[in-house]
Order: structure tokens, then sequence, then C-alpha cells
């Protein structure tokens, strides 16, 4: 038979006092009243008629895990008595949110129980009920195999938590940027949540940490607060939501020490403390910062606010299901922790897009950092290598005026005015020529063989013929458009002539070839019928050592200059000429111009 007492306005009275108080019997195996809120005790008897077997049955009792069942033993009929001790029967928790006390009566053994559910924390009505073990472990097995895909799912929000987390960890460590660590502890919370949920809704050993299940959900907003103020750069883009974002983790921080510390020095009844609409404030209050942040110019404010609307919404919609009693562990869309974590995924696509979005906006700044720090050094190096080219023009120029006022001296010397007249026009013009080009880095075609004609037509009247000279140019060559560096040619042609015309008592001749191999190559060839460069070599002129060493030095500066800052190839290739009997007939010169 079961018995109840109705719960009087005084203090609950201890299980020793309520054995003598008075209890309304009934016959009824399961009872229910319109208000079992009213119940303090229920007390109920059974007893095992067998002389060899031990009973075993399972009281469950539904709702909250508030219940505590003590027994005393009795044989023949129970009388209360101050001598009999009382035994407690220890509630276990099987699945979602059901627990029982396994019951054990030897033969010929009755018990006597009394049932309290400590109704100032969860007032709820509750009504036991008593079932074989066999039975028992049947539903629980049924109950399991209905909940395998909340299971599923649950776990496997849960390692997607710890896997992402793991990630922002290790960002974190390689970029140094507190945005990802901000990222990792929200995810890492979030997972210790989940886990935290699964021992309410599927059979696990109780964990030592599921009473701080209210401060890891503050741990939660914490971390978000601090990851969503750090991704939109508040201090700097939002001063004033920079310090509504300070003041609302103050205020984050000091509920979470309140909770903890209620939890540890009051783990039945610190819920009382605790005014839930504390935590509601403050994430009204967050709320308020995140419709703020709406209005920044950031990228990727969209994906943020969907993903913090998502988890917003699926939150709410879980609230309402566990509030207005709509719960059903038998499908995914009315379990509250399964429906949070659906929006918990939907955050985490819409702000893993937030990030990847804003790496990629870091890595395109850092590229055209870089470029432009590319630039600027390729710039420089430019102006560098113009100046030193400028340098080496100047230097060219000198040298070639002075070879030119030596032969306008010889002429002056041996009074030939009329020669000395032809000379010094074609000298003049020359000079203008070369000044002009001194200004320019690069020269049409047209201009540099004008000044390289003027050029040999003044060696041919110095050197009263002993000197002749062959241009040839292809007939599709665009002597107007083409362009090259100026008097790049000509020290090919003077050294042609110093060092391997001068040495034959006959003179000889120059011939220079410009072709176009291919479209954007322009090729110079200076060929002569002189001594060639072993000859030339014995001999020890001090003057043609000296025009050598000089000209030829500065020429090759120039194209090692001109190929540094044009990123080009030009190059000069020099072979011996030689007859049938490997007799030395001249030299040639290839020099390879990219245009």
């Amino acid at each position: 038979f079961m018995a109840f007492l109705h719960k009087t306005s005084q203090q609950k009275p201890a299980f020793e006092a309520i054995k003598y108080a008075p209890f309304v019997h009934t016959n009824a195996r399961r009872y229910a009243l319109d208000s079992l809120k009213d119940i303090a005790f229920i007390r109920f008897s059974i007893q095992n008629t067998h002389s060899k077997d031990t009973l075993k049955l399972m009281l469950e009792v539904d709702g909250q895990n508030h219940f505590y069942l003590k027994y005393e033993s009795f044989s023949g009929n129970w009388q209360p008595t101050h001598h009999a001790p009382l035994h407690e029967v220890a509630l276990q928790k099987f699945m979602y949110e059901q627990f029982a006390f396994p019951l054990s009566l030897p033969p010929n053994t009755g018990h006597i129980y009394w049932l309290n559910h400590d109704d100032s924390l969860f007032p709820i009505d509750f009504i036991p009920t008593l079932i074989s073990t066999q039975a028992f472990i049947r539903s629980q097995n049924e109950q399991l195999q209905a909940q395998r895909f909340n299971f599923g799912f649950l776990w496997f929000v849960l390692g997607v938590g710890v896997f992402l987390s793991i990630f922002g960890y290790i960002m974190f460590f390689l970029n140094k940027q507190v945005i990802y660590l901000w990222w990792g502890c929200y995810l890492s919370c979030n997972a210790l949540f989940f886990l935290m949920m699964s021992d309410y809704l599927f059979v696990f050993p109780q964990l030592p940490f599921i009473g701080l299940i209210i401060p890891v959900q503050h741990l939660i907003l914490l971390c978000y607060v601090l990851f969503f103020s750090t991704f939109f750069n508040f201090k700097t883009n939002a001063p004033f939501l920079h310090k509504a974002t300070i003041g609302l983790c103050c205020c984050i921080v000091l509920l979470l020490v309140v909770t903890v510390v209620l939890v540890r020095l009051f783990p039945e009844t610190w819920f009382d403390f605790i005014d839930d609409r504390l935590f509601f404030i403050v994430q009204f209050w967050f709320l308020a910062v995140l419709i703020s942040s709406f209005f920044l110019k950031i990228p990727q404010k969209s994906y943020i606010v969907c993903g913090s609307i998502c988890l917003i919404v699926f939150s709410i919609w879980a609230v309402c299901i566990d509030t207005f009693g709509q719960t059903d562990y038998d499908s995914l869309l009315t379990t509250p922790a399964c429906i949070y974590g659906i929006g918990f995924l939907f955050e985490l696509l819409f702000l893993s897009l937030a990030l990847s979005e804003r790496a990629k906006f870091e890595q395109k700044d850092r590229l055209d950092i870089k470029r432009k720090m590319e630039e600027e050094r390729i710039h420089f190096h430019h102006q560098i290598a113009q100046t030193e080219i400028a340098a080496l023009r100047a230097q060219m120029n000198p040298h070639f005026i002075f070879n030119c006022l030596n032969s306008i001296q010889l002429y002056t010397i041996q009074n030939n005015t009329e020669k000395a007249t032809e000379y010094l026009t074609k000298f003049s013009r020359l000079i203008r020529l070369v000044l002009e080009n001194s200004r320019s880095e690069k020269v049409t075609l047209e201009n540099e063989l004008e000044t390289l004609r003027l050029y040999l037509d003044m060696e041919t009247m110095r050197f009263r013929g002993k000197v002749n000279y062959q241009i040839h140019i292809e007939d599709t060559i665009d002597q107007a458009y083409l362009q090259i560096p100026p008097l790049l040619v000509q020290p090919f042609v003077e050294n042609a002539i110093w060092h391997g015309l001068m040495h034959k008592d006959e003179g000889g001749t120059v011939h220079i070839g410009v072709t176009q191999p291919k479209p954007d190559l322009l090729q110079v060839e200076i060929r002569d019928d002189g001594i060639g460069r072993q000859k030339a070599a014995e001999y020890k002129s001090k003057s043609a050592t000296k025009n050598k060493s000089f000209g030829m030095k500065v020429t090759a500066e120039r194209i090692e200059l001109i190929n540094q800052l044009y990123h080009t190839n030009t190059r000069v290739e020099i072979i011996d000429l030689k007859n049938r009997k490997n007799e030395v007939m001249g030299t040639k010169v290839t020099v390879k111009i990219p245009i």
C-alpha cells in the first residue's frame, strides 16, 4: 500500500520524525492527485514472501534528481520504533531525465520506505512507479534505441567543437592573433557544455563537474563577446561599443564568479540565490551590442550577424520547448540540447566563413604591402641604375669627343683647311646628336645609326682611306620605331678600327649588319677583316691598351646595368674569323639586344 502526508507550512520534518506523523492510507499501487505539489513524503511498504528468492525491483521517479529514499526492515506487521535504523537508498540516473532507486529485498523480509522530493528547488508533480528489474532494463534499451539519432547528433556536434577549437589554438600559436584564441576558447566551452548536456540525456556516470553547467554557459557568452569585440576591432572602429563590451565582460565575470562560489558552498540550494533575470539582462545587453555593430563598415559583418541570429533563434526555440513542457526525446527537433546544437552548427558555418574571409583580406593586405614594398625597392634600384647608366654615358661622351678632337688637331697641323672644315662640320653634327642622346635612356635605331655613320665618316677621313665601312639594314626593320640604348654599338666599331684595322698597312673594311631574327630581338653584327684578337694582344701600344680598357669596360658595365634595369638579356658574342687554312681573317662581334 502507499501513504502520503500533506506538507505543512512548518519546516520540513526529518525522516526520523516522519515515522510518527499521520499518513492518509490508500490501497492504490500508483497514486495521483490533482495537486501533488503539496506532498512532502510518500510512504509505502514492500514484503517478499518467497522463502528463497531475493526480490529486485526499480522505483522510477520522474523529472528531477532531488529525491531521497530511506527504508526500515520489518517482519510481520510494522510498527514505528525508535530503535530500528533507517537505511538510505542511492538514487541512480539511467537515461534522459529518468532516475530510479534499485530496491532489493531478501527472502521473507519486508521494507517500509519513505520517499521525499525536495520541491524547494524544482516544485513539480511526481508519481513514483514500481516495476521489475527486467522490465526496467527492457524499457531502457527501447528508449536508447529510439534515441540513437539524438545521441549520434549530440556527439557529432561535440566532436566538431573539439576539432575546431584545436584548430583555433593552432592558428593562434602560428599567427599570434588573439581572435583565434577567443575562437578556440568559445568552441571549447561549447564542447564542454554539450558533454554536460549528454549526462542529462544519456546513460553516463555522473560527471564531477555537472553542477557547473550554468557557469559554463556564462563562459560561453564571455568568450563569444571577446571574440565578437576582437573581430570587429571595437577599440579602433567603435570606441563607444568597446566601452560597452568592457562593461558587459565585467558583469559576466562577476556573475560567473558568484555562481561558482554558490555552487561550491551550497551545492543543493545555490539556485535559490541566483535570479535568472540577471543572465537575461546580460544577454539582452549583448544583443544590443550585436545590433549596434551592424552599422559598422566591416566586410564580414553579415556573416557574424547571421551566425549570431541563427544561434539566438535556435536557443529561444530550445528554451520554449523546455519551458512549455513540449520536450520529446524521441525527436531531434523537440530535444532542447539538440535544437541548440543545430543552431550552434549554423553559427559555426557562418563564423567559419567570416574567419575565412577575414584571413583572405589579411592575406590580400599582406600581399599588397609586400608588393608595394617590392615596387618601392625596384623603383629605388631603378633610380640607382639609371643614375649609374647616366654616369657611364657621361664617361663615354668625353672619351668619344676626345678622339674626334685629336683628328681635327691632325688636320689643323697638316694645314688641310678644307678637310678640317668638313671634319668640323661632321663633328658638330655628331656632338649635337651625342648631347641629345645623353639625355635619353633609349634612342631610335635610326638615330643610333646616323650617329654611327657620322663617326665612321670622321674615322674614314682621319685615316685617309685606310678605313672603309658598309652598313646593311634588313628591309623589314622599322628604324624609326625600334629603340635601343644610345652609343651601345659604337664602342665595338671603334674597337674593330683601332685594334683590328690600324695594325694593317693596307687598312680594311668594317661590315655592320642589322637584322631582326625574332620579333623581340634585334641583332647587330660588326665584322672586320683586321688582324684578329690574338695578334692585337701582342701589340703593346699604350694608347691602344688604354682605349680598349676604358671603352670596352664602360660598355660592359652599361650592358650589365641595362640587363638589371630592364630585366633583359643583352648579350655580346666575339669570335675570330678564320679561313680554311685556319688563318685569322678578322673578328666578328654580335650584339643581341632584346626589344
